[in-house]
Order: C-alpha cells, then structure tokens, then sequence
C-alpha cells in the first residue's frame, strides 16, 4: 500500500509538473505571440515609409530626368548657335581673306602707280630745271655787263670738269670779264642750305678750272623766286640773289649791296 501511494504521489508530482510547464508554455507563447504582432506592424509601418521614400524618391527621379531632358534640349540649341558661329566665322574668314586679297592688289597698283609717278616727277623736274636754266642762263651776262661796265669776254654754261681721280664738278654758268669771274648757281627752289653748299663749291673750282686761277670769284645764285630769309643768307656770304621780276631776273640783294670776291 505504501508502495502505491508513493507511485500515486510520484504520478501526482508529474502531473503537476506537466500542467506547471504546459502554463509556462502557453504564456511564453502568448508573449511571444503579441511581441510577434507588435513586430509585424512596426515592420508594416517601416514598410509603408520604405514605399513612402521610394515613391518621393521616383518622383526626385522624374524631375531630375525633365531637368536633364531641359538641359539636353538647351546644349543642343547651344551647340546649333555655336555650329552658326563657326559658320559665320568661317564666312567672315573667307570675307578677309577676300579683303587681304584686294588689299594687296591695291598695293601693287600703288606701288605702279607710285613708280610711274615718281618717274613722271622726274621727267617733270628735269624739264622744269630746264625751263628755269633756259630763262636764267642768258640773263647773267646782261647783268655781268650792268655790274661791270663791259660785256663779258668769256661765257659758258653747264660747264663740267673730271679730274684724273674721277672727281668730277659742274657749275651752271661762268661769265668772266677782267679779272673777276662770276659762278651763277641756278636752282628750281632755293634753300638756305643751298648758300653754304654753293660757297663750298667755290673753294674748290680753281682746282677743276686751272685757268682761272687768277681770277677773283663772285658767286651768283638764281632762281624763280627766292624767300627773304635765303636773300639775307646769301648776302651775308657776299653772294648775288637773283629771281624772275620785271626785267626777267632781277636782283634782290638791298640797295648798295657789295659782293665778296672770293
């Protein structure tokens, strides 16, 4: 009897083990199953902001692929105006390379025409210089006879001289009478430089022109018109000043003026 009540008592103690595990169990499961419900929806509502920021993210997407179509859509355009510009550039390329073209065809004809020009005034100097010799020349032994009282016994024009070096000298007119010979130096125009350069060439014409060695030199300078400051150079100098006046050339040193006999 013992023996069976301690079988009952062990079986009781088991049963009562069972049920104490089995409540464990259920309230185990129970927490488990609301911490599993509370979990589902924290996870739906992460879900739902997850799907919430995916959809703000596509619309972001959607702009800035409208913002990328503007920007393509303008660096087209950019890129038509610059094709223009490059088109308009090389059209004003061409335009200059036309201009350069013309330009220097304009400068050839200038330099043919600056040529035929410049031969022309030549042509034109040396027929003036001629005209002016031609109306000077004949004038200088009526005056040499006004000075002198006598005509001249020796008249000459464009007389030139070489010497053996190869220096060589030309004087436009010489008039001598006794023993003074008059030089006359005959210029289209006539500067004051002209006067220092004449009274040079007198030192040196005994050289070219040994006969006249023992002639006392007058120089005479002539042309069609001369400025007073040219007149007051050549008087200084002791020089005659001539120009074309009412008797064909007169004299235009002041009144009582006296050469130098060089």
């Amino acid at each position: 009897m013992s023996a069976i009540g301690q079988r009952v008592d062990r079986l009781e103690d088991a049963v009562i083990a069972v049920a104490r595990s089995s409540r464990a169990s259920v309230r185990a499961l129970s927490r488990s199953h609301l911490l599993t419900e509370s979990g589902l929806r924290d996870l739906g509502s992460e879900m739902r902001g997850f799907k919430d920021g995916v959809l703000d993210f596509k619309d972001e997407m959607r702009g800035f692929k409208n913002e990328m179509l503007d920007f393509k859509d303008e660096m087209q355009s950019f890129k038509n105006e610059m094709l223009d510009f490059k088109d308009e550039m090389r059209g004003f390329k061409n335009e200059m390379l036309d201009f350069k073209d013309e330009m220097q065809s304009f400068k050839n004809e200038m330099l043919i025409y600056r040529r035929q020009a410049n031969q022309e005034w030549g042509r034109l100097a040396n027929r003036l210089g001629s005209l002016v010799e031609d109306l000077i020349q004949p004038a200088l032994p009526v005056l040499v006879e006004e000075w002198e009282g006598r005509r001249p016994e020796h008249f000459g024009i464009n007389l030139r001289r070489r010497l053996a070096g190869g220096r060589e000298r030309e004087y436009d007119a010489m008039a001598a009478v006794g023993n003074h010979l008059y030089v006359a130096s005959i210029k289209s125009v006539l500067h004051s430089r002209d006067v220092d350069r004449f009274v040079a060439g007198l030192g040196a014409l005994r050289l070219f022109f040994p006969e006249y060695e023992q002639y006392r030199l007058i120089g005479v300078l002539a042309a069609p018109a001369v400025e007073m400051n040219v007149v007051k150079r050549a008087e200084k100098r002791g020089l005659y000043c001539l120009a074309i006046g009412l008797n064909l050339m007169d004299v235009q040193n002041t009144k009582g003026f006296q050469p130098k006999l060089y």
